[in-house]
């Protein structure tokens, strides 16, 4: 969309006409920002049947209670929207506008739906911090704010640790479509980056009944050191059961997304050894000791995940950014962010740069690539070892 003045108008004013219906899917006060809040707007896929992760929103709230409690940024209270966006790019870009509409100071969330969201905050001036990108478009957008670079920097970074620790031959085992492809090709560079070799690459479809077809297709030359999996959580436990059962004892690498703290615990008994990249630190690390409390005071119910982990750093971020400014709107937001070049977002993840370009050709404005490497024990996260920089070698 682009960002004259006549389209903004356009924009406003559909936004007001559409506020009745966007309302049964958007939560808050329906007004605009007030002198005494600092209004941010979390959407996701809160409530889909295709996806949820409603702890993307109790994160920010979480994170929003704590700032409160403690005086709020600059004597203002933080005031969290929410919109659901159902996994429906329609109802994605109603979100964006509720954001215009609500004039809020930024946007939050996990947005599978990246132009959707983007473009129209882009016009409006308000800055976008995603929590994990998944879009390109949270590469390219001059309001983009990312937390981290997302899949960018995850699959390259767990392809590298698993170098590392001895795994030269490795299979990649992506979900059979765009977006696990796409996955699995930034994994197999990892690999290659690191002095590894990809022996070869197994496709799966997604909601596979049984994955020992595909395990077997890994495993079948025997010289596979470790696996690096590129699909779906939901499936994961019935892939590692297939590698179990196939008497696989070498690595199994994924994203800490693979790996919620439920399907630990589900695969606790599988004897294999699974190791996951996390832009963020997560209970029982003691640098997520701060995000853990605020979790179980002020959204005990919650799962406390790396989606519920994002958004409270983001609203973390907010707060620092603003601090000591004279004005705490969109537009004082977005260059207090484009001026950070060591912004502190909670012990959880190191410091981040927004003032560099990043270190992935084409995608500039995901400045933040390190990552963190858990080992997942007993139905636990274990971390092993610091953050680092997957670009740098």
């Amino acid at each position: 969309m682009r960002s004259s003045l006549v389209l903004r108008k356009r924009l406003i004013f559909a936004q007001a006409v559409m506020v009745t219906a966007t309302l049964a899917a958007c939560g808050g006060s329906g007004s605009a920002t007030s002198g005494n809040t600092v209004k941010i707007l979390v959407t996701a896929p809160l409530s889909s049947p295709a996806f949820s992760i409603p702890q993307v929103l109790s994160g920010a709230k979480a994170a929003a209670a704590s700032i409160n409690a403690s005086g709020g940024v600059e004597g203002k209270q933080i005031e969290i929207v929410s919109c659901n966006d159902q996994s429906n790019p329609n109802q994605a870009s109603q979100c964006a506008q509720t954001a215009v509409a609500e004039q809020v100071s930024a946007v939050t969330g996990y947005f599978l739906f990246g132009p959707q969201i983007f473009d129209a905050t882009k016009a409006a001036g308000i800055p976008v911090l995603d929590s994990r990108p998944v879009s390109p478009t949270a590469g390219t957008s001059p309001n983009s704010f990312p937390m981290n670079a997302g899949n960018f920097s995850i699959y390259p970074g767990i392809a590298r640790r698993l170098v590392e620790k001895g795994n030269k031959n490795i299979v990649v085992v992506p979900v059979n479509n765009a977006a696990g492809n796409f996955n699995g090709k930034l994994a197999a560079q990892g690999v290659e980056a690191a002095g590894g070799t990809v022996v070869r690459t197994v496709n799966t479809p997604v909601g596979a009944p049984d994955y020992s077809p595909y395990v077997h297709q890994a495993l079948e030359e025997g010289n596979t050191e470790a696996i690096i999996y590129v699909g779906t959580p939901e499936d994961f436990p019935k892939f590692v059961l297939a590698a179990k059962q196939a008497g696989f004892s070498g690595h199994i690498g994924a994203t800490i997304g693979h790996v919620p703290p439920e399907i630990a615990k589900a695969i606790a008994d599988s004897g294999i050894t699974i190791f996951a990249s996390s832009a963020y630190y997560l209970p029982p690390a003691p640098q997520a000791g701060l995000f853990a409390s605020d979790m179980a005071k002020y959204e005990p119910a919650s799962s406390v995940d790396v989606f519920s982990a994002g958004t409270w750093a983001a609203v973390n971020a907010v707060a620092n950014a603003l601090k000591g400014k004279p004005a705490t709107d969109s537009k004082s937001l977005m260059a207090a962010l484009s001026s950070s070049s060591a912004l502190d977002v909670g012990a959880i993840m190191p410091k981040v740069d927004f003032t560099k370009a990043g270190p992935v050709a084409d995608y500039p404005r995901l400045t933040n690539a390190d990552i963190v490497v858990v080992q997942v024990v007993n139905g636990s996260y274990e971390t092993a070892d610091a953050f680092f920089d997957p670009f740098v070698r």
